[in-house]
């Protein structure tokens, strides 16, 4: 199974060893951190969650149940509203960047400025 971004209104940038993502629609931001950030450049290149799995499992061998992992992540951001099932694909980037050691992906929701991001969201930057 592959997914896809939620909305257009969902808009993302990584930042060192973290992503934020921000919902425009609501004004809700997060933050992504641990395996997260490269789990989440994957599937926005329309990585399937076998390929995101297996390459969990490739990195991290000591990991008991790396689909375990990455579906759990999977399913909070299907939660959040973030993600939507999808039957096309792509491939797993190669350029992805993942953490030396294995520490879970967590998804942090911030909606103490979603107010103001809502009435106001951040215009995408001009090429």
């Amino acid at each position: 199974m592959s997914y896809t971004l939620a909305s257009e209104k969902v808009i993302s940038k990584r930042m060192d060893a973290e992503v934020v993502i921000i919902n425009l629609e609501n004004g809700i931001y997060y933050s992504v951190e641990g395996i997260g950030a490269p789990l989440w450049e994957g599937l926005v290149s329309g990585a399937t969650l076998a390929d995101l799995s297996e390459e969990v499992r490739a990195r991290y061998p000591s990991l008991a149940d790396p689909a375990k992992s990455v579906g759990s992540f999977m399913d909070e951001l299907l939660e959040a509203g973030l993600i939507i099932a999808d039957q096309t694909s792509g491939s797993l980037p190669d350029t992805l960047t993942w953490p030396d050691e294995y520490t879970a992906a967590v998804l942090i929701a911030y909606e103490d400025i979603s107010d103001m991001i809502a009435l106001d969201p951040p215009l995408p930057e001009l090429d």
